[in-house]
């Protein structure tokens, strides 16, 4: 009965570490798009001027954040699922609660491999939207 528990309140505690880190990827990622956007505003114009649509461009910003994405996301989840249980066994030892055997559930690490990748997919997408009002007569003429 008590396994249970403690099982039930790790799952507790892991779906609002992910809750927690979708939302501090979200908002990473607006910070990071926008000044992308401010940054190559005349790149972005130029691509206009040869005949890419904004759609291209959006979805070209789009696949740059989830490629960083897909690695971050590979690598946590094997640096995660390699260290959770012997960092918290040494913990647990040094405060007098015992060896853990916390053993990470196969589901959150897929979670985590598909899902960070398709949330930074979207994000990136609505992000880009301030792409659609470029135009290049006025962002070439402007100086800086």
């Amino acid at each position: 009965m008590i396994l249970n528990t403690v099982e039930s309140t790790a799952e507790a505690v892991m779906t609002v570490f992910m809750s927690i880190t979708a939302i501090i990827i979200s908002l990473l990622l607006i910070m990071l798009i926008r000044l992308k956007i401010l940054r190559e505003r005349r790149n972005y114009a130029v691509y206009i001027a040869l005949g890419y649509t904004t759609t291209n461009i959006m979805t070209q910003i789009a696949i740059t954040m989830v490629i960083l994405g897909v690695i971050g996301s590979v690598v946590g989840s094997i640096v995660g699922a390699l260290l959770t249980s012997p960092i918290l066994s040494l913990v647990g030892g040094i405060i007098g609660a015992g060896h853990f055997a916390f053993v990470i559930p196969c589901g959150f690490v897929v979670a985590i491999l598909f899902g960070v990748p398709i949330l930074i997919y979207l994000v990136s997408m609505l992000c880009a939207v301030p792409v659609r009002n470029i135009t290049p007569a006025t962002s070439l003429r402007e100086r800086g």
